[in-house]
């Protein structure tokens, strides 16, 4: 029983003399508290880098800001392999491209970034007293904090850091507008489309209206003109002279109810993936064509010309499967395309510009760079979500 304890009171003045260590170093550093016991409990780290953590706080900053990108460019719905590239590609710039800068003796102060913000905050402080009244002024203090909230001083730096070495190994080679349209009109895209407005769908219906029908409809609309004060002594017009109107009134009636349930049909198809399914429902096949990236705003399908850079098609370029895109609303029109093949086709050799070698051998140097700088760092990152 004397040995147990002793081993006891040992192990108690281990912890002891642990946590004063831990209380000393957290009194002494610089870090936020909660930053420190994030970093205690590994909750802050997603991966490494040269022995140093990559925080989940700035992991979180790459999400938002690939999100916003992406949001912002249209996408409702984010294809997970392009948000993850993002990150990869952004915290690489956090992480790695900064070493690259100062072993290339690029390294930006603090004191420069200090500099830059102040500068950039008493632009906004300037421009807000131009815009509103005294009282609605945000302080200039205040101005500051938010944005070091939102990009401390440590992240500006590494930002221009990487933006260095990018400019560094690549801007000798930017791409001209040229080179944009020449790549763009060289992927070609064939593709199953069917196009349709309301109109289209109504011209198909067959209905038919009964002379009982456009009788009961005159009557009672007789008796409702005839209600109305103002009507009193007004001459309603005879059957015959309302028997046109009438009837072409109950058939677009008519039509509209078959457009309803064509609506209902489309909304709840059993297999949405099922291009047969959707022909049978609006009695429209749809048209092959093949179009280049660069016309995809623009696109003929039969008399119509319809606009595919949308969100919902452009998000489902990066996936080549058998699967009905849509629907896709362009104006009044509905759309449902089916993409049967994506390929590049070569630019001809005497349209292809000069650099476009070197930029190549440029591009695959900046990567081989990359690659020895992350082996020798041992990088190493985990894809999260945001909300974990």
């Amino acid at each position: 029983m004397a040995n147990f304890w002793d081993v006891f009171k040992k192990i108690g003045a281990s912890l002891i003399v642990i946590l004063l260590i831990l209380m000393l170093a957290i009194t002494f550093s610089s870090q936020p508290m909660e930053e420190i016991i994030a970093l205690i409990s590994g909750a802050s780290k997603v991966g490494s880098y040269r022995g140093e953590p990559i925080l989940v706080k700035d992991y979180s900053f790459v999400y938002n800001e690939c999100e916003s990108q992406f949001r912002e460019a249209g996408l409702t719905e984010i294809p997970p392999q392009f948000l993850q590239s993002c990150i990869y590609q952004n915290i690489l710039a956090l992480y790695v491209k900064p070493t690259i800068a100062k072993d290339l003796g690029f390294e930006v102060s603090k004191e420069f970034v200090e500099k830059q913000l102040e500068d950039y905050v008493k632009q906004i402080y300037r421009a807000q007293q131009k815009r509103h009244l005294k009282d609605d002024l945000v302080p200039i203090e205040e101005l500051y904090q938010r944005e070091l909230q939102y990009l401390p001083i440590y992240r500006r730096i590494a930002i221009l850091e990487a933006d260095f070495v990018d400019r560094f190994f690549l801007q000798p080679f930017p791409v001209s507008e040229e080179e944009k349209r020449l790549f763009q009109s060289s992927i070609k895209i064939e593709m199953e489309v069917l196009a349709f407005t309301n109109q289209d769908l109504m011209k198909n219906f067959v209905v038919t209206v009964s002379e009982k029908e456009i009788q009961e409809k005159y009557e009672k609309d007789k008796v409702e003109f005839y209600q109305k004060e103002e009507n009193k002594d007004q001459r309603y017009p005879t059957f015959e002279e309302r028997y046109k109107y009438i009837k072409e009134l109950l058939e677009n009636e008519k039509k509209q109810q078959e457009l309803t349930k064509i609506k209902e049909a489309l909304s709840t198809l059993k297999d949405p993936q099922n291009f047969a399914e959707i022909e049978s429902i609006v009695k429209i096949k749809p048209i092959k064509i093949m179009a280049n990236f660069q016309e995809l705003s623009s696109v003929v399908v039969g008399d119509k010309k319809i606009n595919l850079q949308k969100p919902e098609f452009l998000s489902s370029l990066s996936f080549l499967e058998e699967k009905v895109i849509g629907p896709i609303t362009d104006r009044e029109i509905t759309i449902y395309a089916k993409i049967l093949d994506i390929r590049k086709e070569n630019i001809p050799l005497e349209k292809a510009l000069i650099p476009q070698t070197q930029r190549e051998m440029s591009y695959r140097f900046y990567e081989y760079v990359l690659e020895q700088y992350k082996k020798r760092g041992e990088f190493q990152i985990r894809m999260i979500s945001n909300e974990e």
